[in-house]
Parts: C-alpha cells; sequence; structure tokens
C-alpha cells in the first residue's frame, strides 16, 4: 500500500534512542534484524498479491517475436549485470520493499557493492519497533492498522532512511525525479540506478503476450502500489499492450510480488502509463550515529531571499556530514560548523554546494571533525525545511499520524540578524507563519 506524500518535496514528503543533547542519536547496528521482520514472518501468509494474467503457451510464440534492448533503443540495469533479487513483499509493505531495491541497486551499480537491505528493517525505521512501540516518538506513527499495512509515501521512507537501519546503511541522497522529461529520467537510471515510482494497480490491467507482462493503464485513480524501474526500451512494441499503446516504448520495472510472479517478477510500462513519484534513493556504510532532532520535514519556513537555521548539538565523536533538504532543483546550500553554541565559537567549517535535484541531501566534509558541542548552520535560498506540528492524521482521512515536539536550545533561526529560538512561545507571531515550527531539519552524521 502506497500513501500519498506532499506536493513538491513535501511534497516528496528514529530508531534507537539515546541522548545527544535531547536530539536523536541513531546508533547504526552493523547487523540485520528488526522486530517488523520477525513480525512479517508470521504474517506473510496473509499476504496477497496481483495475480499474473494467463500466460501464453511458449509455443505458440511466433519466431519474430520482439527481443528487448535487441534494436540498442533503450537500457536495462538487469542486461548490464547489476539486478538485484526479486523480493515478496508482507502485506502493505510494497513501499520498503521499492526503496530497499532501489538502495541496493545503488550500492550495486554506482560503488559497486553488493549489499542485502531487508525491508522490514525499513518498516521499524519509518514507523519505530513494533516490539517496542514509543507513542511518544517524534515521527510517524501508524493508526488502527499497524505498520506492515498502513502503507507510506517517500515523505515516510525518506525520514526513516535518513537516519540510518538496522543493516548499517544511512541514507545520503534521496533525489526526487518528478518535475524531470522522460529523457531525462532515463538518463538519471542509467547515472544513478534504479529509482521508485508509484502507479494504479489493478488486476484487469495486466496483459500476458509471448512471455511478457505488460500494463497500459489510463485509469484516472490515484496511484496505489510502489515498485522500482529498472530499465527502459524505446522500441518495445505498442501493440504487446492491452489496450494497444499509441506510440512504441515501454519502461522495465521489478514489482515485489515474487519472481513467480509476471515476467520472473518483472513487468513492461508503456510510457503512456502515467507514474508518479519517482525517487532514487542513495546510502552509506560508513556512519555509525545519527543525531538528529526533527521527525521529519513536515513543513517549510521563509524568513525571505535567505533562510538560516541552525542546530545546536552535544554528542562528543567524529563528524563525517551534515543533511538537510532542498525543495527546488538548482538549490544552492551553504552549510557552517561552529565550536561551540550557536556562531559566537570558532568556524570550523564553511562550504557552499548546489544540487541538481531537489529532495535530501548530505554534505560530506572534505575533512571529518573532532565535535563534542557543536552547531551546524544552514543557509538556504528562500525556503528551509523545519518539523511541522503534531497531527492525528497526516493525510486527510488517513491512518498515520505524525509527532513532533522541540525543547529550547535545540534549534534557531535568524530574523534580522538575531538568533531565536524556534521553541520561543512567540515563534508564529515573530515569523508571520500559520503554523508552529518545531526543530530544523538538520542532521549531524558520525563516522
Amino acid at each position: 500500500m502506497l500513501k500519498k506524500s506532499l506536493s513538491a518535496l513535501m511534497c516528496f514528503s528514529l530508531c534507537l534512542t539515546a541522548s545527544c543533547s535531547a536530539a536523536t542519536e541513531t546508533t547504526v547496528p552493523e547487523t540485520a534484524g528488526s522486530s517488523a521482520a520477525e513480525t512479517s514472518a508470521q504474517t506473510s501468509a496473509a499476504a496477497t498479491a496481483t495475480p499474473t494474467p494467463e500466460v501464453t503457451p511458449e509455443e505458440t510464440w511466433p519466431e519474430d517475436r520482439y527481443i528487448p534492448f535487441a534494436s540498442g533503443h533503450g537500457f536495462s540495469l538487469i542486461e548490464e549485470g547489476y539486478g538485484t533479487e526479486v523480493t515478496d513483499q508482507q502485506l502493505g509493505t510494497c513501499w520498503a520493499h521499492a526503496a530497499a531495491t532501489a538502495l541496493e541497486s545503488s550500492f550495486l551499480y554506482v560503488q559497486g557493492v553488493s549489499i542485502d537491505i531487508d525491508p522490514m528493517n525499513i518498516v521499524d525505521a519509518t514507523y519505530g519497533s513494533i516490539a517496542h512501540i514509543d507513542p511518544d516518538r517524534d515521527g510517524f506513527h501508524p493508526r488502527q492498522y499497524s505498520a506492515l499495512n498502513v502503507g507510506a509515501g517517500p515523505i515516510q521512507t525518506i525520514a526513516g532512511l535518513a537516519n540510518g537501519i538496522e543493516s548499517g546503511v544511512v541514507l545520503t541522497e534521496a533525489w526526487d525525479y518528478g518535475e524531470l522529461s522522460r529523457e531525462q529520467i532515463q538518463e538519471a537510471l542509467r547515472t544513478n540506478g534504479a529509482f521508485t515510482i508509484a502507479y494504479l494497480d489493478r488486476d484487469s490491467d495486466y496483459y500476458d503476450i509471448y512471455g511478457y507482462t505488460t500494463i497500459n493503464n489510463h485509469g484516472g485513480d490515484e496511484a496505489d502500489h510502489a515498485v522500482t524501474l529498472v530499465g527502459w526500451d524505446d522500441d518495445f512494441p505498442a501493440e504487446y499492450f492491452d489496450p494497444p499503446a499509441e506510440e512504441n516504448g515501454a519502461w522495465l520495472v521489478q514489482n515485489s510480488f515474487s519472481d513467480r510472479w509476471g515476467s520472473g517478477g518483472y513487468f513492461w510500462l508503456s510510457y503512456e502509463t502515467g507514474f508518479e513519484e519517482p525517487f532514487a534513493y542513495a546510502g552509506s556504510t560508513n556512519y555509525s550515529h545519527v543525531c538528529s532532532y526533527d521527525g521529519s520535514a513536515t513543513n517549510t519556513l521563509s524568513t525571505g531571499n535567505e533562510t538560516v537555521l541552525a542546530n545546536v548539538f552535544e554528542y562528543e565523536g567524529t563528524l563525517g556530514a551534515v543533511g538537510t533538504y532542498t525543495y527546488e532543483p538548482g538549490r544552492e546550500v551553504t552549510v557552517e560548523i561552529y565550536d561551540g553554541i550557536l556562531d559566537d565559537g570558532e568556524l570550523l567549517y564553511s562550504a557552499t554546494e548546489e544540487f541538481e535535484y531537489r529532495g535530501y541531501h548530505t554534505i560530506e566534509l572534505p575533512e571529518p571533525l573532532d565535535v563534542d558541542t557543536f552547531t551546524v548552520v544552514i543557509r538556504y535560498e528562500s525556503e528551509a525545511p523545519v518539523e511541522g506540528e503534531s497531527t492525528e492524521s497526516f493525510y486527510e482521512d488517513s491512518y498515520i499520524a505524525f509527532v513532533a515536539s522541540s525543547e529550547p536550545g535545540q534549534s534557531y533561526v535568524l530574523i534580522d540578524e538575531e538568533w531565536v529560538d524556534l521553541a520561543d512561545e512567540d515563534i508564529r507571531e515573530l515569523l508571520d507563519i500559520d503554523f508552529t515550527p518545531n526543530n530544523a531539519c538538520i542532521k549531524a552524521l558520525f563516522l
């Protein structure tokens, strides 16, 4: 089950906790295993997948049956030798399986590293451990349904991955491809590896022809299933769809219904079938701790052409990177790291980076810093990411709640060259906004 995200990046859109100046310190374990993973073993028998359409017998296939990628007008991670295992989802966890596959693809294709990511680790990181539910934890919480049934969108997925999961992976990039053209998306796949999409999954839309499972869906309903896009073929025949497409061309998609479904777990999605929320994920196993105050970037604030936020952290360790969000393609952020509280101490690091895509990003330090009490200041072009208010229904009529909180001395905003605590009781009036912000969405990643 997929849950829609907010518009734009908001529109795209903590594990274990310990003391980190009241921040969340996620210790990233080196071994896999989580309560959701254990629970899924008990519930997988209840999971249902879209039935594979009736398969046409191989002896009936014509000799001139189309062979994908033979024309040279396409690309496939599978054909290139960068395929990852087709998974078998439990209940409504397609979003976690799609994200895990995309991350594994990124590690293998871009970094040359084969890694196994348990999707249930992502469920636990996103909604909290099923075995140890903490109702006061900042972040997203399922209501009425379990974490295995409630579904999620990219904003929840990113919130979980950014703080690290049980397999030792910490999210370093989440790129929103939503405004890219077909050609740009193809090039992004060729450069960055597989990415997740959402589309409308209806049994009646699938069609089997000559061993290929295809779909050409012109329905107007909302997307409800997340999968992973792994290739394309501009010459895939239009007549291989039912109804036939008006043009040749299709995306190769990896599903999470096991390799017994479809064409070995894959299907072809016509170029004419719309999809939503295309997101690519990249990660790292270099980080052992993530300090963060926010549950997710659920809102933004702006003080003009430049908005400046700061988080003060108290944690002794070796700082390797800083994480935050941008909301438009090509946006720049300037990161400044100070010793001590706010910018009164020594400036330890400063750099400006531009990000091609909107989404979640990390800025890796060229030389790690040994810190204890320190401040991360980030200067944003226009709007900046903050944790919004708590709500019992994050989406309209949804079963996902969002819990947010803040304490004095954690997050600040610069107003008229003066630092103002985001926990100030007059912060709404000072910023002239219609909501009460909580913490700034700035993370500190430790080696």
